[in-house]
This record gives structure tokens, sequence and C-alpha cells, in this order.
């Protein structure tokens, strides 16, 4: 976890107030605040849909590739005139 705070100051700090070995080294190209603020929000937003993502949205996801993927367990696939299981039941 210290880690991932470690490196997430570090972006922003790169991001909105570069210094200039950092910059140099990283061949960052100068843009406006506004638009290194608007980088920033973007961020966010993203990191705020992807962690709402994963907490309500992804079991629901699963959830429905398991249904599908149970409604095909009961089809064959033939190929070469041969019946294929993807896992042979005794």
């Amino acid at each position: 976890m210290l880690s991932l705070v470690a490196l997430s100051l570090f972006n922003v700090s790169v991001l909105l107030a570069p210094i200039k070995f950092i910059s140099a080294l990283l061949e960052l190209v100068p843009i406006p605040i506004s638009a290194r603020l608007t980088l920033l929000w973007a961020a966010i937003i993203n990191v705020a849909v992807s962690v709402g993502y994963e907490r309500w949205i992804a079991q629901a996801v699963a959830d429905a590739v398991g249904m599908f993927v149970s409604q095909q367990d009961g089809r064959r696939r033939i190929k070469d005139n041969r019946v294929y299981r993807a896992v042979d039941r005794d």
C-alpha cells in the first residue's frame, strides 16, 4: 500500500509541478496548468469509475457470464463426425 501511495504522489507531482531534472529525463512536453488539471480530473474520475465497477458491477457481469456458460454446457460439438465435449463426465 505504501508503494501505491508513493507512486501516486510521484505521478501527481510530475503532472502538476515537475522538477526540471525529471522533466528533462522523461522528456516531458510543457503543457498549460489547465490541461494538467484536466488530466488530473480525468485520472480521478477513471479511478472512481474503476472502483465502482469492481465493487458493484463486476459480480453481475460474472454472474451473467456464468449463466451463459452453464447454458452452453449441455451442447455438443461435432467435428469430423465425432462428438466432442469440453469435459468428459462419468
